[in-house]
């Protein structure tokens, strides 16, 4: 079965390049577009050329297309590269199971002295495609246990005040999880911290997290923002990530919205990125079914409608 990020979407750029450096290229030097988010999490495009080919005495101008597939065990690719103006085209197929460049000859170098090559002194190279991706993969922060064991020492030295109840740990343990923690113990003569913020369920299961017990069947949608918010304050990236792997599986028309603003308020990337390319993805048919976009977040509304547009690359490195 399909996951909700396996669909197909369309790409599409344009790039300027100034014939005066198209001209400078010398050897078997190359330049490269800016790099563009696609709708697909994670994954970034840019186009690379060869001017002058990738041999000596080749005399081919090749073009590629550079591709990084973020989250995705994989990406797929159907994609045209064209010079506007001309009967340049090329149509390239590519399964990228890595990141890498794919592509070839896009005409002879000398072809490109005509200067009906270029418009107004500029040479305007097109891709446009579509992609689909192959089953997502969260990047995680290697969470190393602590044996499980030492949960049940009699030897614990720090005292958590939550809402209602106190909480044994083991200072260490805070420590070997979280800077924050760490900072708040380094001249700390005091043997407790207040957290009464957060729950005490959330913090005792925080705190089995820590010494190394499996937490994925205590996580739900009701109590996933309440962890999310600790891992943000505390700086725990790993207990983060395992949060945020859970999120991105629930992510829905009805709940989209309201992940997306979290995402940004507790700085949750990877939350972030799936939730705008569920929306990126939708049909238009299908945008009626999100529920609550005036709690969408500004700053995702933004991007939303910079990487809905074709992009245009005026920058050539």
């Amino acid at each position: 079965m399909e996951s909700i990020f396996e669909k197909e979407c369309n790409f599409e750029m344009k790039w300027i390049i100034p014939r005066s450096k198209f001209e400078s290229i010398k050897n078997l030097d190359y330049c490269k577009s800016d790099i563009f988010k696609a709708g697909i999490p994670g994954v970034t495009f840019a186009l690379r050329l060869y001017p002058n080919g990738e041999e000596i005495g080749n005399d081919k101008t090749y073009v590629y297309l550079s591709l990084y597939k973020g989250m995705m065990e994989s990406v797929d690719c159907n994609f045209k590269v064209s010079i506007k103006n001309t009967t340049f085209s090329k149509i390239f197929h590519r399964s990228f199971e890595y990141s890498h460049l794919w592509g070839g000859i896009l005409g002879c170098r000398k072809e490109f002295n005509n200067p009906a090559v270029f418009c107004e002194d500029n040479l305007i190279i097109e891709l446009e495609g579509t992609m689909k991706g192959r089953g997502i993969k969260i990047e995680k922060k290697k969470h190393v246990p602590l044996i499980q064991a030492l949960a049940d020492r009699g030897d614990m030295d720090l005292t958590l005040h939550t809402r209602d109840q106190e909480t044994k740990v083991h200072k260490y343990v805070l420590i070997n999880r979280s800077p924050v923690f760490t900072k708040m113990l380094e001249n700390k003569e005091d043997e407790f911290i207040e957290l009464s913020e957060f729950s005490t369920f959330v913090v005792n299961t925080v705190i089995d997290f820590c010494y190394g017990k499996d937490i994925k069947s205590l996580i739900n949608l009701k109590n996933a923002i309440e962890f999310l918010r600790f891992s943000d304050k505390f700086k725990m990236e790993d207990l983060k990530n395992t949060i945020e792997e859970y999120l991105i599986q629930q992510i829905s028309d009805k709940n989209v919205c309201q992940l997306s603003s979290k995402s940004v308020e507790f700085n949750a990337k990877q939350l972030r990125e799936c939730c705008i390319c569920f929306l990126l993805l939708k049909k238009p048919e299908e945008i009626t079914n999100v529920l609550n976009w005036e709690i969408l977040d500004k700053e995702i509304c933004q991007e939303i409608v910079q990487r809905a547009l074709a992009f245009v690359s005026k920058n050539c490195f």
